[in-house]
């Protein structure tokens, strides 16, 4: 059948494109073999049928499948730069000579190069590798060749007897012009990084038995783009312009053919093959890698392969952010209205075989699990339990008033353990209140669970889940008050506010951190005596799976000046209040001392209670140490004047978020490499690049 032969283009630039009633109007024209000379078309298209048709003499079971991944390191960024005035253009390309534009920061990628191998027994069939980017170094050169993506594969070939096969995936806005200035070195550097990748994907593939093998394929309608020059009438008059530049002819040209061939052939195919815990998909034309990484979060209980390419008269597809920022309008390799992005998550929804791939806000106060960002000592899938509560409990009581509240557990806890109460918040401030089990909910033991993780993913997890809740709010068109954002937590739901703050600096309002760990220190990492009673569980040795890094160490410690300054000079306004005894042994008061008195020195908003014996009521504080009280009491005795809202000092963040700007400018440097946390697909992604020759960091 039609629908179940899957065809991919793989896009180098210098190849032509084969498009016959395109050439056949240019020809009309007097422009001839301007898009590509059919017998040659025709004659390749003929030998690949031929080729298919003898593999059928010796075709051979598969019994298994693999599946594998690497993470691949400098090879691959984003077209996305912006400007000195803040203003975004999609103008880097694969080789871009401008030093400015070239190390500008990665953007939004997929960096992880997947492989889905095909066995017969203990033989490997087939190798299929699967990677995000456009796959060329240079072009325009009259030279068609494979480019670093046949030199790598051709190298993995060379050591392998099974067939390795290389699919592009959703990259219409990815690139390697980060890491490439076009000369002929750079493409043997970007050979030598991607088959390093795919060998690494290749030989930690895990193997599957093949129990069932489902194919399913869902149809996409993308409307053609008719706004001014794009219409059918406008682009003939272009091309029949023999004043016009021929490239701009060729566009009409294809524009007007593949509006014709939609006609005709209709709904564009989405297909999948299924095997269980992987699935194979194509996505048509250039889309953009947001769409890649939209369909894994669709999916995050298998591995998801994505290959681009497939129907190709769309040209670029962007996503919903790149519309808003005009792509559509700026580029005329582009024949999709905007708001393709709708029709393109609806039917990879469908195809993906999800009737709800992406988790809904419940109506009424309840629970949900969403995904989030892979745990080194935990690899694959990982999800997270997110506990929403509502004013009044139900979702039909938010209003334009309303804003949102992390309410974060402690250390060992789970749900809002240890936290201020958040069904008595949602209801007295007119917030969304939103409890977490990050990485490492529940009991922990050190040295026999992994290190402690002492807020870093915890953070992500938390504003991975507070995204969620925007998200599904904008998409749902609920009106709400983003710039009401708050977090909140009692020890360590205390630390991990601290570090979601540190995290997402232009997000909060305000922090209310209740006796939460401030630095981790040696005697919490390593257990020393005669410090804190806390143990994380690390290892001071650099050969052990548990060894701290002094870039981890500083990334957790939420007095470190360098950060702090970071923070500030990206517009921090939260206030943060803290709340912690004088006599605490868990989380040493000192360290948190230190916190206020750094936070103060340059500037930060800082609203320190430390509570000592003068202070004790027997009502809101009854000691001194780790515990202080009823927590829900502390806050609303600190805090009501901030988050009552009507009152006149209610606290509101005046400016765009992180999950509004979509950037990657938090960053934090240390000695050895700098932590990355991008907000380009408007949730929180964290990575650590290393500081390296290719890296091009300072």
């Amino acid at each position: 059948d039609r629908e179940r032969v899957f065809l991919s283009a793989i896009h180098q630039h210098d190849a032509p494109v084969a498009d016959f009633h395109g050439q056949r109007l240019l020809d009309e024209v007097g422009l001839e073999k301007s898009l590509c000379d059919v017998e040659f078309v025709r004659a390749c298209i003929a030998q690949s049928a031929d080729a298919l048709k003898h593999a059928l003499d010796s075709t051979q079971p598969v019994t298994h499948y693999g599946v594998g991944r690497a993470t691949t390191q400098g090879i691959v960024s984003n077209r996305r730069v912006i400007d000195a005035n803040g203003d975004a253009h999609y103008n880097r390309t694969s080789s871009t000579p401008d030093p400015v534009r070239r190390l500008a920061p990665v953007g939004l990628v997929d960096d992880q190069l997947r492989t889905l191998s095909l066995w017969n027994g203990d033989i490997c069939v087939a190798a299929m590798h699967n990677f995000a980017i456009h796959p060329m170094s240079y072009y325009g050169c009259g030279g068609v060749s494979a480019d670093f993506i046949g030199i790598a594969r051709d190298k993995i070939q060379a050591e392998s007897d099974a067939k390795h096969i290389y699919f592009s995936g959703c990259s219409g806005d990815v690139i390697a012009g980060r890491y490439n200035d076009g000369s002929d070195y750079e493409r043997v550097k970007l050979a030598e990084r991607l088959y390093a990748a795919m060998k690494e994907s290749f030989e930690s593939s895990r193997k599957y038995v093949i129990e069932n093998v489902e194919f399913r394929k869902s149809d996409l309608e993308i409307p053609f783009r008719d706004n001014e020059g794009f219409t059918p009438e406008k682009q003939t008059r272009t091309l029949k312009n023999d004043q016009a530049p021929i490239f701009q002819r060729n566009l009409a040209a294809m524009g007007l053919s593949g509006r014709a061939y939609r006609e005709t052939a209709g709904p564009i195919d989405v297909p999948v093959v299924d095997f269980g815990e992987a699935i194979f998909m194509i996505m048509p034309g250039e889309s953009f890698v947001g769409y890649q990484l939209e369909a894994q979060r669709m999916r995050p209980d298998v591995a998801v392969f994505v290959a681009g390419y497939g129907e190709s008269s769309p040209g670029y597809i962007p996503t919903r952010e790149a519309d808003a920022e005009g792509f559509v309008e700026a580029h005329t390799w582009c024949w999709v209205n905007r708001g393709a992005h709708t029709a393109m998550t609806n039917a990879m929804r469908e195809a993906l075989g999800r009737e709800d791939a992406r988790a809904q806000l419940p109506t009424e106060n309840g629970q949900v699990e969403i995904p989030a960002q892979e745990w080194k000592f935990e690899p694959g899938a990982r999800t997270i339990n997110v506990y929403i509560h509502y004013p009044g409990g139900a979702l039909a009581n938010v209003d334009a008033q309303t804003g949102l509240m992390l309410t974060l557990h402690n250390w060992g806890g789970t749900v809002a353990r240890g936290a201020p109460n958040p069904l008595t918040l949602a209801d007295r401030y007119n917030l969304i209140t939103i409890a977490v089990d990050y990485v490492m909910s529940g009991p922990y033991e050190a040295n026999e669970d992994p290190p402690y993780e002492f807020g870093y993913l915890q953070a992500l997890d938390a504003l991975r889940a507070l995204y969620f809740v925007r998200d599904g709010l904008t998409r749902s068109e609920i009106e709400f008050d983003k710039q009401r954002t708050y977090t909140t937590g009692g020890s360590g739901g205390g630390n991990v506010s601290l570090m979601a703050n540190k995290l997402a600096p232009r997000t909060f309002a305000a922090v209310i951190d209740c006796s939460g760990m401030a630095r981790l220190t040696d005697d919490i990492a390593y257990g020393y005596p005669a410090g804190s009673s806390l143990n994380a569980g690390y290892s001071p040795d650099p050969d052990s799976p548990r060894y701290l890094s002094a870039d981890a160490q500083l990334l957790r410690d939420l007095a470190y000046l360098p950060h702090l300054e970071l923070m500030k000079s990206l517009g921090n306004t939260s206030k943060v209040i803290t709340l912690h005894g004088v006599d605490d042994t868990a989380c040493l008061f000192r360290d948190k001392r230190d916190v206020a008195n750094v936070m103060k020195r340059i500037g930060l908003d800082v609203e320190p209670h430390f509570i000592d014996a003068e202070k004790i009521d027997g009502k809101v504080f009854k000691n001194t140490g780790h515990s202080l009280g009823d927590r829900t009491t502390m806050l609303m005795h600190v805090a009501d004047k901030y988050l009552m809202p009507d009152s006149e000092t209610c606290l509101s963040n005046e400016g765009p978020t992180d999950f509004d700007l979509r950037d990657n400018l938090v960053r934090y440097v240390g000695p050895e490499g700098t932590y990355v946390i991008g907000y380009e697909a408007g949730y929180p992604v964290g990575r650590f690049e290393r500081h390296t020759t290719y890296s091009h960091q300072p």
